[in-house]
């Protein structure tokens, strides 16, 4: 697989996903068990947590479902223990205090998960910083290996105009799904949904990954 050039997040998602559809056309699927590699294997538990950011939740006071600042530790916590694996949205500034948390859970660095970069080339200045933020952490905890090798990194500008600030574009949700190792079969439980965001690109995912007839058009948020 030759994993083009990661600058273009959503052609380089779409390329990687429509391999897969191949291949999981040509073997024939069983009920209950999905195509890794061309193996079978068990459905798992995937959960994916996109949360106000520590110190951020005044920015979601007036979504309907706002309740203050999350608990990351409690929130670590399950991600661990109800899930086969997980995807963690964070910000820089906060990435040594999830690493803590994890940490107290018990998941060492490179051996339980990684740590991945979301880099945007367009994102929102913030006014009085001389140097900007510009990238995120997620970390992930994978359910199985990717089926193809992937980056650690993905170069895709923030979205716009998605209604909720933080909204995830649908190209790194794609990314992510990979390098989670998911499966269309998975349980896939968006834990903060905000925007709908994740769980539209889920959707959209599964759909070209099993080969719907409906045609993807895929965008740049």
């Amino acid at each position: 697989w030759d994993c083009v050039h990661a600058s273009s997040g959503v052609g380089w998602v779409q390329r990687l996903c429509e391999g897969v559809s191949y291949e999981r056309g040509r073997l024939q699927r069983d009920a209950g068990s999905e195509l890794v590699g061309g193996e079978m294997s068990e459905a798992l538990r995937i959960g994916y947590a996109d949360p106000p950011y520590p110190g951020q939740a005044h920015l979601y006071k007036d979504h309907p479902d706002y309740g203050g600042e999350v608990d990351h530790g409690e929130l670590i916590e399950t991600l661990v223990n109800s899930y086969d694996g997980f995807i963690l949205h964070t910000s820089s500034p906060a990435l040594y205090q999830i690493l803590s948390l994890c940490a107290d859970q018990g998941l060492q660095a490179n051996t339980d998960y990684r740590i991945l970069s979301w880099v945007k080339p367009f994102c929102s200045w913030k006014p009085g910083a001389r140097v900007q933020y510009a990238w995120e952490p997620v970390i992930v905890r994978k359910v199985r290996p990717p089926r193809h090798s992937i980056r650690d990194w993905l170069d895709e500008s923030m979205s716009m105009k998605k209604g909720i600030v933080g909204a995830k574009p649908r190209a790194v949700c794609w990314w992510l799904f990979e390098a989670v190792g998911a499966d269309p079969d998975d349980t896939f439980d968006d834990m903060f949904p905000g925007s709908g965001a994740v769980t539209r690109a889920w959707d959209d995912w599964r759909n070209l990954i099993l080969g719907e007839p409906e045609q993807l058009e895929l965008q740049h948020d």
